[in-house]
């Protein structure tokens, strides 16, 4: 299992990636899907 702050520092990038991708004017499902993976992981480390 990742620590919190890995998975925050991968949450992070994936949002920075997002926005190069949405500047770019191309889709962005894929990350999504990523981005709520790691969020709720990292919720379900915090309610543990």
């Amino acid at each position: 299992m990742r620590s919190i702050e890995e998975l925050e520092k991968e949450l992070k990038e994936l949002k920075l990636e997002k926005r190069r991708i949405l500047l770019a004017g191309k889709k962005t499902e894929e990350i999504d899907v990523k981005i709520q993976a790691i969020e709720l992981e990292i919720e379900n480390i915090t309610q543990q």
